[in-house]
């Protein structure tokens, strides 16, 4: 079977975010190659797309995904032979095992939708977005599942992991149902490939669908943690307690963008996007930037004009903050805290303590 190698390379691309190379569960490593459809399922997601590809079987995506990235060419050769997967590209080629799938298929998961579908609604606008930027303000490596979720509710795109809070009014989602969303999922997601969301309830509680054409994901939600989920205003007013609580007005030097870009450049890639930190610190006439890689660093210093407030020194996620600068108008300070905010979004964290 002739395809364009571009287009399979993507298509296994939209799958990729289920690999979990380290888990136990073999299937979670795989790609797996149903008659109806081509699946993974891992991280605390399935993602499934439709198959077109005349092959049965489960083949270690890793190894596929390697190949693809290294050859060169327009078409591909697709095929099965004694057993393998074949990829043929002029005179090179190359096999993959395929082993047999799970029997049971996760038909559940697929029924519970099935079930349910009739309450799918057009995801609302913006909601994809918020999310993906919610899930910065997570940790996405805690023990503690809501400090690695995204929280919505009335109508707001929650998130906190102790430290960090993330607030985001969003008018459109106010009539979702509540979730839990892990921050993997959430970063995953693109408006331009998913339309459709169903929190499905007592059908399947245990699941969150996000559809598109020819695309399915179903994403484990941890329901039984919402009640128990941090009051964020709470946590909120705690970091902004105290005698010396000072509000500012914000207004962002030009070059602070380009000082947030050059830091990034030096962060290692084996470090997690949402798990990046660039230095960040706020004093009378400049702004200064520092990113710090393994061998190398880089420290920018922008001057600002009209900041009156006490200097500061934070870390933060570079492309986080590079999204929500340009619509900061105000800065709370506290003892313990401080808090960028925005028309519709507050974004508070702990301070560090000062050096002397």
């Amino acid at each position: 079977m002739e395809l364009q190698l571009k287009e399979f390379s993507a298509a296994l691309g939209l799958l990729k975010p289920a690999i979990d190379k380290n888990s136990k569960m073999e299937f979670a490593k795989c790609f797996m190659f149903y008659p109806d459809k081509v699946m993974a399922y891992g991280n605390e997601m399935l993602i499934s797309i439709k198959n077109p590809y005349e092959v049965k079987g489960m083949v270690k995506a890793d190894a596929l995904l390697a190949f693809l990235k290294k050859i060169k060419g327009e078409k591909v050769e697709l095929g099965v032979a004694d057993g393998d997967l074949t990829v043929t590209l002029g005179k090179e080629k190359a096999g993959f095992r395929l082993v047999d799938l799970p029997e049971y298929g996760f038909t559940g998961i697929f029924d519970g939708y099935e079930k349910a579908k009739k309450k799918a609604k057009a995801i609302p606008e913006g909601l994809v977005e918020a999310m993906k930027l919610a899930a910065f303000c997570t940790a996405p490596n805690s023990n503690y599942p809501n400090y690695r979720s995204v929280y919505v509710k009335d109508g707001y795109v929650n998130t906190t992991d102790g430290y960090r809070i993330y607030r985001n009014a969003l008018e459109t989602a106010a009539g979702l149902p509540e979730f839990l969303l892990p921050a993997n999922t959430c970063k995953v997601l693109e408006s331009e490939i998913v339309s459709e969301i169903l929190v499905s309830g007592e059908e399947n509680a245990n699941f969150i669908y996000f559809t598109g054409e020819d695309y399915f994901l179903a994403a484990e939600l941890p329901d039984s943690l919402i009640n128990t989920y941090p009051d964020v205003e709470g946590v909120m007013r705690q970091f902004l307690k105290g005698d010396s609580v000072k509000t500012v007005d914000m207004s962002l030097p030009d070059g602070l963008f380009e000082a947030l870009e050059k830091a990034k450049s030096f962060l290692t890639d084996t470090i997690d996007i949402l798990d990046q930190q660039v230095d960040i610190e706020i004093k009378k006439g400049r702004i200064l930037v520092k990113g710090q890689g393994l061998d190398s660093w880089y420290k920018g210093s922008v001057s600002v004009k009209d900041y009156t407030g006490p200097d500061l020194v934070f870390s933060a996620n570079p492309h986080f903050m590079a999204d929500i600068l340009p619509n900061v108008n105000r800065l709370t300070v506290s003892e313990r805290g401080l808090c960028f905010s925005g028309e519709k979004f507050d974004y508070c964290f702990a301070r560090k303590e000062q050096k002397k």
